[in-house]
Parts: structure tokens; sequence; C-alpha cells
């Protein structure tokens, strides 16, 4: 199995929703991949829930169930970014300077 990782500030709404619909179609296709979602900041959400209600309406409008992404905001960690084939920030200008903080070996 190989794994792709979908980052954003938060992982409330970008990365979950990119997370959701990607583990939706490449299950659909069969595929020998599974995404995950983190987050680099996600204290930042706190108290807000576990899913912006955009991205459910979202989800929702697309007819992908909620059990394709995880169950709540996960904060990033080394071992995330060593698991992953693949990583992909979600907004390189508000990301980047995140990464380079947090992960500098990684950014």
């Amino acid at each position: 199995m190989r794994h792709v990782l979908f980052v954003c500030s938060g992982n409330f709404y970008r990365s979950r929703f990119a997370e959701a619909v990607f583990n939706f179609h490449a299950g659909r296709q069969g595929l020998p991949l599974r995404a995950l979602s983190r987050g680099l900041a996600t204290s930042l959400v706190e108290n807000e829930g576990d899913l912006s209600p955009h991205a459910r309406r979202a989800l929702a409008d697309r007819g992908i169930p909620l059990h394709f992404t995880g169950a709540h905001p996960t904060p990033l960690a080394r071992a995330d970014l060593e698991r992953a084939h693949r990583t992909i920030a979600l907004k390189e200008a508000e990301h980047r300077p995140l990464m380079r903080q947090l992960f500098p070996d990684w950014e």
C-alpha cells in the first residue's frame, strides 16, 4: 500500500476533503493507494468541531461518506512524512513557511 499525504493548516477542511475524495476514488478503482491528511497548526481549529461544515456539505454533494477521512484534525508528525510516498501541501504560500518552521528538512 502506498500513501499520499495531504497537508494543510488546521486539518479541518482542505486536506480532509482531499483525503476523502482521494480515498473514495482510489477504493472504487481498486488502487493500492491510501491518503492521509494532517495539519501544520491544528491548534487553530480547537473547539471548532471535527470537520468543517463546508467540507461535510461538499462531500455529501458528491456522495462521499465521511468514513473516507479521519475522525478529527490530526497534527503532522515526522512519521507521517516518512511514511508517505507523496506529500502534497495544499497552498504553498501558506504552508511552506510552516513546513520550514516545523519540519525544515522536509520543506
